[in-house]
């Protein structure tokens, strides 16, 4: 699966020793071979520019993603965004996302977690954040005018809570989605992003003119780079088989053609 990238916002860096009796490795292959061109930083960076603009001229602001890992990581934005001066309130709209980011905290707060970075400062600051613990206040979320932000999640857009702010606010001219990573070609999400303004799109039955801004950020992807394959291939070095999985033809043709080089 996503074996993840060095230099995460909440994480250390790990290091592991080499496993030398694995026989067979099961490698992802989505970013191909390609070395990192978008940090995590380069991301929070334009997210802070996109929210301080958005918030000034009234926007709803949809921040979708995927609810394991990334809604925490938006919330940890959001905190350091505040610390640097940019207050607001955020809502906070995704079920699993609730559920993952109490088990966040409860790890973190042990003080001995394997995980995190504790030299950073505390991450999950939930002062400023407004749940919506329910349907109905989730649909008062949809329903609010701006400004405001939101974290939701199902970042594809094929379910989930999501599908309620596209049905709301796709036409809605003041409205700017934000997905701060990686998107399939065919998947709700990516067709609503290639979409120009005026444009009919076709999602879930249903028939809109977007009017609404779209914003796609690869900063946040979970997927490894070159750095974080070779860390991988190199832990497994006697590996005999490779197998690779998870990305697409281009992208696993290309780290096919790297791998001997390597290996």
């Amino acid at each position: 699966c996503d074996i993840g990238r060095d230099n995460h916002p909440l994480y250390k860096e790990m290091v592991y020793e080499q496993e030398p009796d694995i026989d067979i490795l099961v490698l992802e292959s989505l970013h191909g071979f390609k070395e990192e061109d978008v940090t995590y930083r380069d991301t929070y960076e334009e997210e802070y520019m996109i929210i301080k603009k958005g918030l000034k001229q009234n926007k709803k602001i949809i921040m979708d993603v995927f609810a394991q890992d990334r809604s925490a990581l938006k919330v940890a934005d959001v905190n350091e965004m505040n610390r640097n001066g940019l207050k607001f309130r955020c809502r906070f709209d995704t079920p699993l996302g609730m559920k993952l980011l109490s088990l966040y905290i409860q790890s973190y707060k042990t003080g001995n977690s394997a995980w995190f970075d504790y030299d950073k400062p505390y991450p999950f600051d939930i002062e400023h954040i407004d749940f919506a613990r329910d349907y109905p206040e989730h649909m008062d979320f949809v329903r609010r005018d701006g400004p405001f932000v939101v974290i939701t999640s199902s970042g594809m857009g094929y379910g989930g809570r999501v599908v309620d702010y596209f049905e709301h606010l796709i036409q809605d001219k003041d409205a700017i989605f934000v997905f701060p990573e990686y998107l399939p070609e065919d998947c709700p999400s990516k067709r609503l992003c290639n979409a120009a303004k005026g444009d009919l799109i076709e999602m879930y039955g249903n028939t809109y003119v977007k009017q609404c801004e779209t914003i796609q950020l690869d900063g946040n992807s979970g997927h490894g780079y070159r750095k974080e394959k070779l860390k991988i291939i190199n832990r497994y070095c006697n590996a005999k088989v490779i197998f690779l999985n998870h990305g697409d033809n281009e992208s696993i043709e290309e780290l096919y053609e790297e791998l001997p080089n390597y290996t």
